[in-house]
Formats: structure tokens, sequence, C-alpha cells
């Protein structure tokens, strides 16, 4: 029974989800679609997500001690202040694959590039989807798809101890 009990308490923590987005309607929209993905499993016991709101790469890798499971990333973060020096989503990425590794990073943004694309993903990001026709679907997806791998990576880890 020990073994079985162990991964069910992983199944309904909160998750930790930074969203970092210049745009502040922006990031209060996605912090509020995000709140409303329950994922495969929909629950009553499900208390959504812990989700904290940055508005550049700055301030999300100054709070990377809390270990977020995933982090939102916009591409261009300096719209509110117009700082050319702001760190952009490349150099954040860089950042939280260097100080948090098992953080996932989903770059959501309305650079459409494949260039762009690649890479990112070579730079370690889950996922990169483009702001345009279709965007909340693929979103809900990819962080429902994250959800569930660090759930099943959990519960494995769970079992083996």
């Amino acid at each position: 029974m020990g073994t079985t009990e162990k991964p069910m308490e992983h199944a309904h923590r909160k998750f930790k989800i930074f969203v970092v987005e210049d745009s502040d309607i922006y990031r209060d929209l996605l912090a509020r679609f995000i709140q409303s993905i329950n994922g495969d499993h929909p629950s009553q016991e499900e208390e959504g997500y812990d989700i904290r709101s940055f508005r550049t790469g700055e301030e999300c890798i100054s709070n990377l001690l809390e270990s977020p499971d995933i982090v939102v990333l916009d591409y261009f973060l300096n719209g509110h202040n117009n700082d050319c020096n702001a760190m952009d989503g490349m150099e954040t990425l860089r950042q939280i694959r260097m100080l948090n590794p098992k953080t996932r990073v989903v770059v959501l943004t309305s650079q459409g590039s494949y260039q762009i694309a690649s890479v990112f993903i070579r730079n370690g990001a889950s996922d990169y989807i483009s702001k345009e026709p279709g965007v909340r679907e693929r979103f809900q997806r990819s962080i429902t798809r994250i959800i569930r791998t660090i759930k099943e990576e959990e519960t494995r880890k769970s079992a083996l101890n």
C-alpha cells in the first residue's frame, strides 16, 4: 500500500507556473487561462496552479529559487520599459536552463518563425507556440502534456523509493 499512496500525493499537488510577459493585459489573461486548465483528469481535489507573474526575464531569474515546474516565456520582454538592454526570452531561457534545468519552458510569442522556434527548442524549450489562431488549444495541450509528464516522472521516482 505504501507505494500506491506516495504517487497520489504527487497527483494532486499544486504545480508552480511562472508567466513572464511584458504586456500587463496579456500576462493577466495568460494567468487566468492557465488557472482554468484542468488537465486530463479534472477533479474537485485539484486546487489549481500556483501562478507567479513577471514583467521581465530578470524578475523571473531572481525568483528561480522557488523552483517553478513550468515557465511560460515571451520572446520580447522589453515592452513595459522600452529597455533595449533587457533580457529577451532567449537569454532568459538560457539562464533558466543553467540555474534550474528541471524547469520546463514554454515559449509563447508572436514570432512565428521556424528558425527562431528551432533555436529555442535546441536551447532547451519544451515547446514553442506562436500567438496565432488556435493558440489557446495548442497552449492548453502543451501545459497539460507537460503536467502529465511531470506527474509520471514523480510517480516513477516515488515508486523507486
